[in-house]
């Protein structure tokens, strides 16, 4: 029979970091780690050492830095490597260092043995907040925000953590740091913030790993969701508990909420045995997402009281989706979101080209200037039931081309009167286009374009995005944060003021783009701003569309007329 300390060898020489945890670590409150509670790092403890690249999605207190602590002292106590373990700030580093990595040192025996003059540590050498010599390797820790962290060293592993904390320009050299390693690891974790940027946008490229549990009436397995399995709103549009059998008033001592099965409808128990990783896209490189959903010792009704708490506060409800689900938030307000565009196409199909019918309606459009040219055209109508009529800008065309000429044969198909189109960075093509829709062609069809520029602007007048108008040289100029605003604003009203075709969000790449600026607040000049997190042609064609309505409504197209829909929502 073999021995424990046999097995235990056996154990750290085929899974190190879990024969760690096992043979040697502490917490820094002192305690041995457990899996009980979190089974779900089981999996990472064991991969971890033989994957070159990985992304960490996690909500708070899921048990990620422990784990890369203790990854960070094998790699270099027993590998004898080099480890770079970046932080958001300098004070973030300081903290992280006296507060967690010196703790662990000083009161565990097999590391507090590995440092400058211990038997298994060097003679002498670093041992700083910034850096320290452990066993034959090395550990830095590092600043995102300071320029000089990143040059002149080299490393075999590099962690970033806080990854939407950390400052992009310098982390874009991070990499840099691990061209001479022969197996360089490099590893990204952090709380999520808005979709699409950092450590979602991430780990939206990696191979999207969720834990899994098992109903235990069904069988069913199921990624636990905060509104598919835990809340849902009553008739009179309260958040109550899905498990109808938990008692808020009961405290402490009462039973705790259960997550209610997707498919038998039947609370159920989560068990450690019975969870499991499941990748959403198998192939793609590593990445997890964690959820305080997981943890099998968080109580559930704890979160309940939090959740109702946190209502009509939107930052303690974008606190709670990042730092309880582990998800990015976007709120109504931050972005154009899917239940925007959903609500909002209630439009007729897509139609391909015009018809004569739109020779007297007022017909606007849009065209945003890249690699591809993105047109949106819409009309302006009374839309909905009779009894609830409404002015909308509803959407008749979303196409994507190659040339101008394709645009100018679309254009003069749906006898658009304004077209606003982004005067960069094709300046000449844009003119030539304005030159040649400004002339009438066979049928009498003529169209009014003005070129776009952004500019920071004051509100003027009436206008909700301080619009200037050069009639000279057909030059419109807004505000881009004010017309993104504006637009924000139509979709997110209720009922919208502004309709897509029902197919719209079947048109390649629409959804996404339209939904990929992010408004946050520009810190340094005190404002809001909108972010260009990925490509968001889409969402500025609409801009311009909305630009050209307001033109005609000013009389900078030939007419403005209403046109009665006979569509209902």
């Amino acid at each position: 029979m073999k021995s424990a300390a046999h097995i235990d060898a056996q154990l750290m020489d085929r899974y190190p970091i879990l024969g760690l945890a096992r043979l040697y670590h502490k917490t820094t409150r002192g305690q041995a780690l457990s899996f009980n509670e979190r089974p779900y790092l089981v999996e990472m403890y064991a991969d971890l050492p033989n994957l070159p690249h990985m992304v960490g999605r996690k909500a708070t207190q899921t048990g990620w830095s422990e784990l890369l602590i203790q990854y960070a002292l094998w790699k270099a106590g027993w590998k004898g490597e080099t480890v770079a373990y970046v932080l958001p700030t300098h004070k973030d580093r300081d903290r992280f260092v006296a507060q967690r990595i010196n703790t662990v040192l000083l009161g565990v025996p097999a590391y507090a043995c590995r440092v400058p003059g211990g038997v298994h540590g060097p003679a002498d050498g670093a041992d700083s907040l910034r850096a320290k010599n452990f066993g034959d390797g090395r550990m830095l820790f590092l600043s995102s925000k300071t320029p000089g962290d990143f040059v002149e060293f080299s490393a075999d592993t590099m962690v970033i953590d806080e990854f939407d904390l950390c400052d992009p320009a310098n982390l874009a050299n991070a990499r840099n740091r691990l061209r001479e390693a022969p197996n360089p690891q490099y590893f990204v974790i952090g709380n999520p913030t808005l979709p699409n940027i950092g450590i979602s946008a991430a780990f939206d490229r990696s191979d999207g790993r969720r834990w899994f549990h098992a109903c235990d009436r069904c069988g069913h397995h199921q990624r636990l969701d905060w509104f598919a399995n835990i809340v849902e709103k009553d008739d009179s549009g309260r958040w109550v508990p899905r498990d109808r059998g938990f008692d808020p008033m009961a405290g402490p001592s009462g039973r705790d909420i259960r997550p209610v099965c997707i498919r038998c409808g039947e609370p159920f128990n989560r068990h450690a045995l019975q969870g499991q990783w499941v990748a959403e896209r198998p192939g793609y490189l590593r990445g997890y997402a964690m959820s305080r959903l997981d943890v099998l010792s968080q109580n559930f009704g704890a979160l309940y009281i939090e959740w109702l708490e946190a209502q009509e506060d939107t930052i303690k409800i974008a606190a709670f989706v990042n730092g309880v689900l582990g998800e990015p938030w976007e709120g109504r307000g931050q972005a154009v979101t899917m239940e925007m565009l959903t609500r909002a196409g209630v439009g007729t199909a897509i139609e391909e080209v015009g018809t004569d019918a739109y020779k007297d309606v007022a017909v606007s459009a849009g065209l945003d200037v890249g690699s591809k040219l993105n047109l949106i055209i819409s009309v302006k109508e009374r839309f909905g039931p009779e009894n609830a009529r409404r002015t909308v800008r509803r959407t008749v065309h979303i196409g994507e081309y190659q040339t101008f000429k394709e645009v100018e044969r679309v254009i003069r198909s749906f006898w658009v009167d304004c077209l606003v189109v982004d005067s960069l960075p094709e300046t000449r093509k844009s003119k030539e286009l304005q030159n040649k829709l400004k002339v009438d062609d066979d049928r009498g069809h003529s169209c009014r374009v003005w070129l776009a520029r952004y500019a920071m602007q004051e509100r003027v007048g009436r206008m909700a995005y301080g619009m200037n108008l050069n009639y000279k040289d057909r030059v419109v100029t807004v505000d881009r944060t004010q017309v993104l605003d504006a637009t924000l604003d139509e979709l997110a009203a209720d009922p919208p003021s502004r309709i897509f075709p029902r197919d719209a969000n079947a048109v390649d790449d629409f959804a996404r783009q339209m939904r990929a600026p992010k408004r946050l607040m520009d810190k340094r000049n005190r404002r809001f701003i909108w972010s260009k997190p990925g490509p968001d042609h889409y969402r500025h064609a609409d801009a311009y569309d909305r630009i050209a309505r307001d033109i005609i409504n000013r009389g900078g197209a030939y007419h403005s007329v209403v046109i009665e829909g006979p569509w209902s929502p």
